[in-house]
Order: C-alpha cells, then sequence, then structure tokens
C-alpha cells in the first residue's frame, strides 16, 4: 500500500508521514526522518521565554505641596513606552527582566495652622504585556507591604490576574499570591493601577509606603490534561503513557480505534487557539468530517502505530534544554474509521502536554 504522504520540511519543522504502510520495516526509515525533523524543534524552541513590554496607559504623576514653603510641585510622564528608569518624586516604576516593581511613598506635614497644610499625590496606570513565542504556563507572583499614617494607597493589579494592597477602607496590609496563566504569541495582559494621597490638614501630619512587584517564571511542572471533542459521535480518546519530561519522550495511546489494523497519524501543534485554517476549535465538516473538530495547529504529523486490534500509540522524543520548561504542546489523532462520516477518518479529543524537568 503506498504512502499518502512522505515529506519532511525543516525550514518550518514540518513532517509528513505515511498514513498507510503495509510494513513496519518500510515504516522505520521514515520514521527516522520524521524523529530528525522533531529533533530540530530545539532550535526554534531554544530561544523560548517570556518577553515583555510596559506601557503608560494613564499618565504617571507627583504632586506635593509643601506646608513650610508655601510651595507646589508637579511632574509626569505622559501616556506611552514606559521609560527606564521611570522615577518621580515619591514615585518609581522599576521593570526588569522578569518583574515590574511600582513604589510610592509621601510626607505631609504642618507649619503653622495659619498656613495651608502640606500634601502629596500619586497616581497613574502601567499596562503589562507578556509574550512567549509558544504557549507556556507561566507562575505569576503579586508581592507588597504597605502603610500609612493620615493617608492612604491603592495599588490594583488587574487583567490576567488580580490583586490589590492597601485602601482606603479595610485596607490591606501585604500580599503575597502566586497565580498560573498561560502565555502565547497573542500576548497576556497584566494592569497595574496606583492612587495615593495624603493630607496634614487631618492631624498634622500624614505618610505614606507602598511597594508592590509583580513577577513571572515559567512553570517547571511536566503533565498533561485532556481538552476538547474531536468528533461528537464516535470520538476516540487520546490517553497519556508518560510524563513529557525534557530529555525524555511524549507517550500516548488511543483506544477504541478501527481494527482490526488501525491506522491513523497523530498531529501535534503548538497551539490549541489558531491556526493556519482559522481560529481553534475548527469545524472539519467541509472535509466530509462532519461533527468533528481540528483541536490543535498541526505544525508536526506522525504516524501513529497500530499496538493491537483497536489500539493506536505514538512516541515523540524530547530535547533536553532547560529553556523549554512551561512550553505545551497539543496532540490529536486521526484515524481510519469507514463509515463514520463521508471521509471515513475519527478524530479523537485533545490532549495538552506541558514540558517539564
Amino acid at each position: 500500500m503506498q504512502c499518502i504522504s512522505d515529506s519532511v520540511s525543516t525550514n518550518n519543522v514540518v513532517c509528513h508521514m505515511p498514513i498507510m504502510t503495509t510494513t513496519s520495516s518500510s515504516r522505520a526509515p521514515l520514521q527516522l526522518q520524521c524523529l530528525v525533523a522533531v529533533a530540530l524543534l530545539a532550535i526554534p524552541l531554544a530561544a523560548q521565554g517570556i518577553s515583555s513590554s510596559a506601557q503608560v496607559v494613564q499618565a504617571l504623576t507627583s504632586n506635593s505641596f509643601n506646608s513650610c514653603s508655601q510651595t507646589s510641585s508637579q511632574s509626569s510622564i505622559p501616556i506611552g513606552p514606559l521609560p527606564m528608569p521611570a522615577v518621580l518624586p515619591g514615585l518609581s516604576w522599576t521593570q526588569g527582566a522578569s518583574s515590574i516593581t511600582v513604589a510610592a511613598s509621601g510626607t505631609a506635614t504642618i507649619c503653622n495652622f495659619s498656613s495651608p497644610a502640606g500634601s502629596f499625590s500619586r497616581s497613574g496606570e502601567v499596562e503589562v504585556v507578556l509574550t512567549s513565542a509558544f504557549e507556556t504556563t507561566c507562575a505569576v507572583n503579586i508581592s507588597g507591604n504597605y502603610s500609612t499614617t493620615g493617608g492612604y494607597a491603592t495599588t490594583t493589579v488587574s487583567g490576567a490576574v488580580q490583586a490589590t494592597l492597601g485602601g482606603f477602607f479595610s485596607p490591606i496590609p501585604s500580599v503575597n499570591q502566586t497565580s498560573t496563566i498561560r502565555v502565547g504569541p497573542a500576548g497576556t495582559t497584566i494592569k497595574i493601577t496606583l492612587g495615593c494621597s495624603g493630607n496634614a490638614g487631618f492631624g498634622g501630619y500624614a505618610t505614606v509606603q507602598s511597594n508592590l512587584t509583580v513577577s513571572w517564571i515559567p512553570v517547571n511542572a511536566a503533565g498533561t490534561a485532556p481538552y476538547g471533542t474531536g468528533c461528537m459521535i464516535g470520538g476516540t480518546t487520546q490517553t497519556a503513557t508518560s510524563v513529557p519530561q525534557l530529555g525524555g519522550s511524549i507517550d500516548g495511546a488511543v483506544a477504541g480505534a478501527a481494527g482490526p489494523m488501525p491506522l491513523g497519524i497523530v498531529a501535534i501543534g503548538f497551539s490549541d487557539l489558531v491556526s493556519s485554517a482559522g481560529a481553534l476549535p475548527f469545524s472539519l465538516d467541509s472535509l466530509g468530517m462532519t461533527g468533528c473538530q481540528l483541536l490543535q495547529s498541526s505544525e508536526v504529523v506522525l504516524n501513529a502505530i497500530g499496538a493491537s486490534a483497536s489500539t493506536l500509540t505514538f512516541q515523540v522524543p524530547l530535547p533536553s534544554s532547560p529553556t523549554l520548561a512551561g512550553v505545551n504542546l497539543f496532540t490529536q489523532v486521526f484515524s481510519y474509521a469507514p463509515g463514520l462520516n463521508p471521509l471515513g477518518v475519527n478524530a479523537s479529543g485533545g490532549l495538552r502536554w506541558q514540558l517539564g524537568t
């Protein structure tokens, strides 16, 4: 029986394996070819990491009034890219490779009761966008401390993660929390909003000290999770038979394939959100796979192996580079299923593989 497809494109790291062959010996050289192509995944993935950009979306301002000299000062940083350093009197924003910190402080006094009282205010909002070449699981930590006498400061984090430090009523003096998010090419947004003020007229003295840091790091924990439905009727389910540890392999199986000699392929994608066909999941009705969906972006396609009369298995070796920790790969198995739909092909549910050490 002839192969439907037999080509390797190392430029795009796309490998098309034979869907149908007669013997395991004819499959082996092609399997080796494809594993070489998969090994090339280490080249683009080696540069994998979380990058960040910060944008001022509400002008950063710092205003103060000195009661003794009866002078006032105002300074600001306008809307646009966050400059480094971004420092105003009593207000600083510091962006690092994997974190951003906002610190606000102020002190106000009153020299005599016949003069206007001292005061201060700080405000602004910065939007941080995290991006990654590949869908990556990321841990975001928010930590900070707040104290005041006669003033207030509120720092809120919104978007992909949420937290509040300080506040006017029932202020929160400290925060330390970690959330898990996905970061990919489309970008993930985190907003940090600050409002801070103090006036010595309410008690003769006012002070505020607030520091908050948002940091992020890829999650180094190998694991799997099923998602989605391949075909509404008769769809098969993937199971992981290994943990996707770097330097090891991805091993999976699909039971319930049409026998007695099941035939199929496994498609491996870098995304479960978008593919060259469009947004995912993508209906396969137009191909004759009525009621079936594409659940991953299919950058790599390999032969699945008939392990029994109704079971298909697959194995994909993984590079050992620790920079790949947190990267997600997505698999879906397509198997020969005469009579299931006009095309006679079944689609399994998806399986997400989070790489780790």
